[in-house]
């Protein structure tokens, strides 16, 4: 087994390292799963390399903002084939930081300590709404849409979606957070999947996500129980 220390060391930036086959990032982050969803133990993937930085899109300043303030106006985006992916409506997914290459570690729901965090939700309407939380700022709120159309639209590990996210880094954001955006905005095809393990906040149901080759793994989120209450800083959503 690899050690936390090598394991960080692979999550540093992955623009000159060639990408891990889908098996090995779902075998290693079952793995970290089955731990116990440690904080450290950091997964390695293929990510976006800082050139592909410059497509995103700057519009306001970083801060929390009131629920009822929306940004933008959400924007319908191409129809998707297959049947929507109503049961997402609603559900509220912890991305995982590592995956995503916007932290080397973060805290899950239930775990003490100042690391990072975030909260995916997928609102009625297309609408998804990202909270930010990392040491020492305040919540980062940003808002988005979404669209997702399956042959079999179950929530599930039989789950094979087609995936569009839309969501806007503001001017000024933490390295992190425009990772964490970036690599959501590139987002094409979602996979469940379900490990073992996990905290009693969350489901098992992990939702592997890549770009339009399928060949890289952009991200991975995990799916919250529903109705569960996370504890603060996590904001109370939908």
């Amino acid at each position: 087994m690899s050690s936390v220390r090598e394991l960080l060391e692979q999550a540093g930036p992955v623009e000159h390292r060639v990408p891990l086959p889908a098996a090995e990032i779902r075998r290693r982050g079952d793995r970290r799963r089955r731990r116990g969803y440690a904080v450290g133990a950091a997964v390695a993937v293929a990510g976006v390399a800082l050139a592909a930085f410059v497509g995103v899109q700057v519009l306001d300043s970083v801060g929390p903002r009131p629920d009822g303030n929306v940004a933008t106006t959400p924007t319908p985006t191409p129809s998707l084939s297959g049947q929507p992916v109503r049961a997402l409506e609603g559900t509220r997914w912890i991305p995982d930081l590592v995956v995503f290459n916007a932290a080397t570690s973060q805290a899950y729901p239930g775990e003490s300590g100042s690391a990072a965090r975030a909260l995916l939700t997928f609102e009625p309407g297309g609408v998804l709404v990202l909270d930010v939380m990392l040491p020492g700022r305040p919540v980062t709120t940003l808002r988005g849409t979404w669209q997702a159309a399956a042959a079999d639209p179950q929530l599930g590990p039989a789950l094979r979606a087609s995936v569009r996210l839309s969501i806007i880094a503001p001017e000024g954001s933490p390295d992190g957070i425009v990772s964490l955006v970036t690599r959501l905005s590139l987002i094409r095809t979602a996979e469940g999947y379900t490990s073992s393990g996990p905290p009693a906040s969350l489901t098992g149901l992990t939702l592997w996500l890549y770009d339009t080759s399928h060949t890289s793994v952009i991200g991975a989120i995990d799916l919250v129980q529903p109705g569960a209450v996370l504890p603060s800083p996590y904001p109370a959503r939908p």
